[in-house]
């Protein structure tokens, strides 16, 4: 799982924009990666988090131990994200400004509950809507997450020395270490030979 938290002045955003910056979804992988090197080099401020298939294992049990969702590991990613892209800002920007927050609507409590302490940060107004790829800063930092997700399938590939994008779930689970490549709680082991 990666999220990521991009911060953009106007002119930035404009200029993402007429440089094709739109949903990730509705991208190749190559352009993903061109306009994921372009927007980090252009932000005022780029974090990314990432929660490694392992950690997201262990992590997914802990969280639903406590009765909670993949929402609340989400949301919790995003205020990580949030927070630190906040600070690398607030390092160069002159005190006091303001900072609006822009968060594709995923659950509207679990956000708000995890993002408390971002509200409480002096100038800073935060917005959960659906549909928030519109905004410029959130599609790019949905470019920059999807490029890091990709460059991690490529890495952990290379080494394992497996085509990641063409296993199948069933040769995934039946891997002895797939757990470090795989959402294992998504996934059923099948019968072993």
């Amino acid at each position: 799982m990666t999220i990521s938290a991009v911060a953009l002045t106007s002119e930035q955003s404009i200029r993402l924009r007429a440089k094709g910056v739109i949903d990730s979804k509705q991208l190749t992988l190559s352009r993903v990666r061109e306009l994921a090197i372009l927007i980090k080099q252009l932000a005022t401020a780029c974090q990314t988090v990432t929660i490694a298939r392992r950690r997201f294992n262990e992590f997914l049990i802990e969280i639903r131990s406590e009765c909670k969702s993949l929402n609340d590991m989400l949301a919790w990613g995003h205020s990580k994200a949030i927070a630190e892209a906040y600070d690398e800002l607030r390092a160069k920007m002159p005190s006091p400004f303001r900072t609006r927050v822009v968060i594709d609507e995923f659950d509207r409590i679990k956000t708000e509950k995890r993002l408390n302490r971002i509200w409480a940060l002096p100038g800073v107004t935060v917005e959960q809507r659906p549909l928030a790829e519109e905004e410029t800063p959130v599609a790019s930092a949905g470019i920059v997450a999807r490029d890091a997700r990709e460059e991690w399938i490529d890495m952990e590939g290379q080494k394992l020395g497996i085509d990641l994008r063409k296993l199948s779930a069933v040769d995934a689970v039946n891997l002895p270490h797939f757990s470090s490549i795989a959402k294992t709680s998504f996934l059923k082991p099948g019968p072993t030979s």
